[in-house]
């Protein structure tokens, strides 16, 4: 789930690379979402396609702290 690698993420010094088809694919939500800032290589989708995540906004830092608030209740 993308929450899942969000939370992942966070705890990755960065920037980081992203290479594996899963991730990419929920990197690519989270980057639409505008939780994370994230440079694509080549830009369109293809079977060699890795990612540059530059950092994970303010935004995504806050979506990230409410999810794990709501799941200690």
């Amino acid at each position: 789930m993308p929450d899942r690698l969000l939370a992942t993420l966070t705890r990755r010094e960065l920037p980081a690379f992203v290479t594996q088809r899963n991730e990419l694919r929920l990197l690519r939500r989270l980057h639409g979402a505008g939780y994370v800032d994230a440079r694509f290589f080549p830009r369109e989708r293809s079977d060699d396609q890795f990612a540059e995540l530059r950092a994970v906004t303010p935004l995504g830092r806050r979506v990230l702290d409410i999810l794990t608030a709501s799941q200690r209740l």
